[in-house]
């Protein structure tokens, strides 16, 4: 079966390197079709490994490129207070059970992409959720109050913070603060995915990204209940609130 699979990976490959080679297809729809390839059925192997590199090749493009994210694969999950985690084949993970008020996640994934810039967190709704999520409390709200990335055991520093929406007196900026006071939300908009993109000071180069995701407010209860993290090199990963 795996033969089978790695087969057809490489045929699929070979497609994309032929329109590469041939120059009818734009740097922007390239660095698309590569990310799908490596976002679908194609996560490892020999082919996907030779589709990381010849994406991490591509040129960055400029600031008016639309970004391209690349999932990430968490390898290990952890919670503070003991919630639990079942990951899906699309690298999201759901909260199944929960009984603390207050929670942390600590995400531990791999990527090859080279010339990281920003790490986005998508929230996601889900039906085994209170009011659909994308968080654990009865109205379906969470509050994110920290956000942190680290690579070969040190914080990374986070400039930016940006959201399609944020709750008021909830904003996206709070969970780059360093208060546990204060964090992100995003009531009333319940019951739908929302996306949060953290750019970072520097681009860098890591096999290995530890993401924790802290939820300390006094708020009970106000947990994510599902979510998936991704990062880029595209220069303008910033998102424009609603």
């Amino acid at each position: 079966m795996a033969g089978v699979r790695e087969e057809s990976a490489r045929r699929a490959l070979d497609k994309l390197i032929e329109d590469e080679k041939s120059g009818r297809v734009s740097e922007s729809k390239l660095r698309k079709r590569y990310a799908q390839f490596l976002s679908g059925s194609y996560k490892s192997g020999a082919a996907a490994k030779e589709a990381q590199e010849r994406l991490n090749a591509l040129p960055r493009g400029p600031a008016d490129t639309p970004p391209v994210w690349i999932g990430l694969d968490p390898v290990q999950f952890l919670s503070a207070n003991n919630s639990k985690m079942v990951k899906a084949d699309n690298g999201a993970l759901l909260v199944t059970e929960h009984t603390a008020e207050t929670e942390k996640y600590i995400i531990t994934a791999k990527t090859d992409l080279k010339n990281i810039i920003a790490v986005r967190l998508e929230v996601l709704a889900d039906d085994s959720l209170p009011a659909r999520g994308p968080g654990r409390s009865p109205n379906g709200n969470f509050v994110l109050t920290d956000f942190k990335v680290f690579a070969d055991d040190k914080p990374l520093a986070i400039k930016m913070a940006s959201a399609d929406f944020s709750q008021n007196d909830f904003s996206v900026f709070n969970a780059i603060d360093d208060k546990s006071e204060t964090g992100w939300g995003i009531y009333p908009r319940t019951g739908t995915n929302h996306v949060a993109v953290f750019e970072l000071n520097a681009s860098l180069n890591a096999e290995t990204l530890v993401v924790h995701l802290d939820q300390q407010s006094k708020h009970e209860y106000h947990i994510i209940g599902k979510f998936r993290l991704s990062v880029t090199a595209s220069l303008n990963s910033r998102i424009e609130e609603d």
